[in-house]
């Protein structure tokens, strides 16, 4: 598969596949309202369609739809502008330009060659895949003002979607930290929630990484790496060389098959106490910074240690066995199981490998954060200080 069909097939796989019941709620909801204020059922007149869909830089597994009802004029003394809701700080009420966002996103699209809806898209599948707690409209703001900033990609298409990620991702991870931006068109605040320039960075290091295994066999996996399980897999047969006269169960779960949608919006941290009777309890997040790796028959006690999520929500847990002792031991797990309340789970080290655990935090069955942590397991059977 060429560099330009895998990112052709990639863009179709991110397409929305529910535009149907989407388009019938949008008409339902006007239709009430239009009875409420206007006297008359009409399922199109007096909304429009904004947020992410309403730009057409949704993706497949969109969890909140917005629409605007503009009411009749006798019930409020000036427009130009529409007030919403902001759930996040109290209900206070905020001014937002939604029309003008939705023509400065066609019109820079044009011009672009179709690339900025495009790339608005990739970057949320890679938000969605490594868990960047980052709004639509940022997204879509970050990316105009990359393309703004270049005219690499004018004329350029799929065949170069490589390149463009790599230089998108190296624009993120230099920019310098801010609290917002202006948003394109309206020109409006889009809060930063959480800096991005790390993960940025991260993945214009998959990014080069990918590049260079074009035409290999493993070109392919390194763009989900990136982006996710959405990028087509590589065309190639999985050998399990270390159980060659046996099969393996695959039970590794993935989140987008089992929860109703993946739109990270909010960021969430988990971290791990490493406890041992006769030795100090260890933060496995400071054990990885030292470089250092676990020793068997630790206890591991994960939790939740920060998030931005208002509100309850529901956790889920994720624990994947890597390595040739698992495929041996047909333990590689990955079910994706819930809770049990306290927003933590305890493991133990059992045997080496660089294992992985994962959180998710869902809102309304719609994974809105999560994140993970490695566990280095040495097969050194000596005990160290903790």
């Amino acid at each position: 598969m060429s560099i330009a069909d895998a990112f052709t097939q990639f863009l179709a796989n991110l397409e929305v596949d529910n535009a149907a019941t989407i388009s019938s709620r949008y008409e339902e909801i006007t239709c009430s309202l239009n009875k409420k204020f206007r006297d008359t059922e009409s399922k199109i007149a007096n909304s429009l369609q904004v947020g992410s869909y309403g730009r057409r830089t949704a993706i497949k597994g969109i969890s909140d739809l917005d629409m605007l009802y503009i009411i009749p004029t006798g019930e409020w003394d000036t427009y130009g502008s529409f007030k919403y809701p902001d759930t996040y700080n109290g209900g206070s009420w905020k001014i937002t330009k939604p029309r003008e966002e939705i023509q400065a996103m066609k019109e820079f699209d044009f011009q672009k060659n179709k690339n900025l809806r495009r790339l608005c898209k990739m970057a949320r599948a890679w938000k969605n895949k490594h868990g960047v707690g980052m709004g639509g409209l940022l997204i879509d703001t970050l990316a105009h003002n990359f393309l703004k900033s270049t005219t690499e990609y004018e004329d350029k298409s799929y065949f170069y979607y490589d390149f463009m990620s790599r230089d998108f991702f190296a624009y993120l991870k230099d920019l310098p930290k801010q609290d917002y931006y202006a948003a394109l068109g309206s020109g409006q605040r889009v809060n930063v929630k959480k800096s991005f320039q790390r993960r940025a960075k991260k993945a214009h290091e998959l990014c080069l990484k990918a590049i260079d295994a074009e035409g290999k066999n493993n070109q392919n996996d390194k763009w989900r790496a990136v982006y996710g399980r959405l990028f087509p897999a590589s065309e190639k047969l999985m050998i399990v060389e270390a159980a060659p006269d046996r099969a393996v169960r695959m039970t590794e779960e993935f989140a987008d098959n089992v929860f109703a949608g993946i739109d990270i919006r909010n960021n969430i941290k988990i971290d791990c106490n490493v406890e041992q009777a006769g030795f100090r309890t260890a933060s496995l997040r400071e054990i990885l910074k030292e470089r250092r790796l676990l020793k068997p028959k630790k206890t591991l006690k994960f939790s939740v240690v920060n998030t931005d999520i208002v509100g309850p929500y529901g956790l889920f847990w994720k624990v994947l066995n890597r390595g040739q002792e698992a495929v041996k031991r047909d333990c590689i797990r990955g079910q994706i199981v819930a809770d049990d309340g306290h927003k933590s789970r305890t493991e133990t080290t059992t045997f080496r490998g660089d294992h992985v655990v994962e959180c998710y935090a869902v809102v309304d069955t719609v994974v809105v954060a999560t994140d993970r942590i490695h566990v280095p397991i040495d097969s050194n059977q000596e005990d160290d200080d903790g």
